[in-house]
């Protein structure tokens, strides 16, 4: 008996392994500095500060995934930046953007020991996009405040403030490791992807590399063919496509690899390449 639920466990964990696919890859997410957008223009040094922590915020709360940075498109409509996306080799796509900064008063207190509280409020939002289908994955707003004197917060509701806004950098970084959280929670569950910067012949391009965990002999499943369906205001979105074919890797650098196509055919790099499923004893 005992002999028998070795063999049983065993079989279910060889099974498990092959359902798992390769070890060792993992999914690439891009994210954008920081855009300001606010009228506020002397906040983007600190700006930069946000950009730094919430990279570190990523890299502490989700090791197993590689973020870098994301040069965002000039266009910026959802497929524009799926596309660029592919080119990166990403998986998925980051945009942040300051949206406003504005003055806040609270009253505080009550009867004889009320008084008035001026705040700065920092507002910011974030977009997650899939790269394959181009679809918005998550979308949020943050805000955080920090208090200021009366002569900052008039300039901050007429719109002509200048000059360094004390204490800005707390609000942004309790903004960035709210926004670390979510992108977490929303891109683990991501599984890895990768597509083709070109094809000739049987031989292909793929746009990850040894940074994502790719090696020479891995085997790996592409899907093309994606049709599309219009959205609104003009986003365009893809279903995703069928297989065509597999490829082996054959050569691999960092940031790139060399396949082979050992079974299918095709004529676009308008591909994306799933893992295939590690042979198994059986």
């Amino acid at each position: 008996m005992i002999y028998r639920k070795l063999v049983v466990l065993i079989v279910c964990l060889i099974v498990a392994q092959a359902a798992n696919g390769y070890d060792g890859l993992k999914t690439v997410v891009g994210i954008t500095n920081f855009e300001n957008s606010t009228f506020y223009k002397d906040v983007d040094e600190a700006a930069v500060a946000i950009d730094n922590h919430l990279m570190e915020e990523l890299q502490k709360n989700c090791p197993d995934i590689i973020f870098q940075r994301f040069e965002k498109p000039a266009e910026t409509d959802n497929q524009k930046i799926a596309f660029a996306g592919r080119s990166a080799g990403v998986n998925a796509v980051v945009t942040c953007k300051l949206t406003d900064i504005r003055g806040v008063e609270e009253e505080l207190g009550f009867w004889f020991f009320e008084k008035v509280v001026y705040f700065a409020e920092v507002h910011a939002l974030i977009e997650i996009y899939d790269t394959e289908t181009a679809a918005k994955l998550f979308v949020a707003s943050f805000e955080d405040e920090v208090e200021i004197e009366r002569e900052q917060f008039d300039s901050l509701v007429s719109k002509t403030a200048s000059g360094k806004l004390p204490d800005i950098q707390n609000p942004l970084k309790s903004i960035a490791e709210s926004i670390g959280e979510e992108v977490c929670g929303i891109v683990e569950d991501e599984p890895f992807k990768a597509y083709l910067s070109s094809v000739e012949g049987n031989t292909v391009m793929v746009t990850s590399g040894s940074n994502a965990g790719l090696a020479k002999g891995m085997k790996f499943k592409m899907y093309g063919n994606q049709e599309s369906v219009a959205g609104k205001a003009g986003t365009e979105f893809y279903f995703k496509g069928s297989e065509v074919g597999e490829i082996e890797i054959i050569t691999v650098a960092p940031g790139s690899a060399e396949g082979r196509i050992i079974s299918g055919r095709i004529a676009t790099t308008d591909i994306c390449l799933k893992e295939k499923e590690k042979d198994s004893w059986f």
